[in-house]
């Protein structure tokens, strides 16, 4: 497929003590709104000179308000996704990440959040793509 644009994005999947992933939804007003039918996990594209580390710690603290203590590369995915008149070819690079304890305060560009169980992660409500990724951090 041809796309007309590439982007690279940093995604966190977020655990808790409890055994539970962080998920949130994006809000219909935000501009960008490409998830409109489920959850998924906080982080977006790199800017322009960031390194990944980067744009995966801005992506969660400007979504989500927490700072991460760390990371590992889980896995990664690539789709196209159909905008208006363009295709975006969009490489989404999935992190295991643990945040410092604190409460979790939304953007403007998300709505709703919650803390699914990992053990039953099959029924979350979230975007079709993701449930592989997140069965992986069972």
């Amino acid at each position: 497929m041809k796309a007309d644009r590439l982007f690279v994005a940093a995604k966190a999947c977020i655990v808790n003590d409890k055994r539970e992933v962080l998920i949130i939804r994006e809000s219909s007003q935000y501009e960008d709104n490409t998830n409109v039918i489920g959850y998924d996990v906080p982080g977006g594209r790199m800017d322009m000179n960031e390194t990944l580390e980067e744009a995966l710690r801005r992506e969660v603290l400007e979504e989500v308000g927490l700072t991460i203590t760390s990371y590992e590369l889980l896995d990664a995915y690539d789709t196209f996704n159909q905008k208006g008149d363009e295709v975006w070819h969009i490489v989404r690079l999935y992190y295991k990440v643990v945040c410092d304890v604190g409460e979790v305060r939304l953007s403007q560009d998300h709505d709703h959040f919650l803390w699914a169980p990992l053990a039953t992660i099959d029924n979350a409500p979230v975007i079709e793509n993701l449930i592989p990724i997140l069965q992986n951090l069972k």
